[in-house]
């Protein structure tokens, strides 16, 4: 349930708002979910996080989490 997702962000990662973008460029498909939140220490590919990878990978897709200023999660997926 998207309710649930948006609630996660903020409970885990004390985020305050969060963005969502689609680019394309050279017949790949490219997702970030971001939100200015923090992360501290290594992000850990538990449930949520590993289904998701699961499934973008049966499809062909990498998902990549990036760390920087706020959190990011990425899919890329060949169209």
């Amino acid at each position: 349930d998207n309710d649930q997702k948006l609630w996660r962000v903020t409970k885990h990662g004390g985020a305050k708002t969060m963005t969502v973008s689609v680019q394309k460029k050279d017949g790949v498909r490219r997702f970030v979910f971001a939100n200015d939140g923090t992360c501290e220490g290594e992000v850990v590919f538990g449930g949520g996080l590993h289904t998701l990878e699961k499934m973008v990978s049966d499809i062909g897709g990498k998902l990549t989490v990036e760390n920087n200023d706020g959190f990011a999660v990425v899919l890329e997926v060949k169209e």
